[in-house]
């Protein structure tokens, strides 16, 4: 397990729509993706048709990269 990487996918319903919110972390040097991931009808199941944000953390990532990019989505 220690491996694999840590993702997630905000589904938070309150969040802007995911591209928009993309693209602001992008204007803040944060890298996420946004969409369906080819999961269309996973998505349409819960209710996004939006899709999800995605954001991936992986061995490389600092302690404090991750906390930017935490303060960075709760502040959308």
């Amino acid at each position: 397990m220690l491996e694999r990487v840590l993702e997630l996918a905000d589904c938070d319903a309150d969040l802007r729509a995911v591209a928009e919110a993309a693209a602001l972390l992008a204007e803040r040097d944060i890298a996420v993706w946004s969409g369906d991931y080819y999961a269309l009808e996973v998505m349409e199941r819960l209710g996004l048709p939006d899709g999800a944000l995605r954001i991936g953390f992986v061995h490389y990532n600092t302690a404090e990269e991750v906390d930017r990019v935490l303060e960075a989505v709760a502040a959308l």
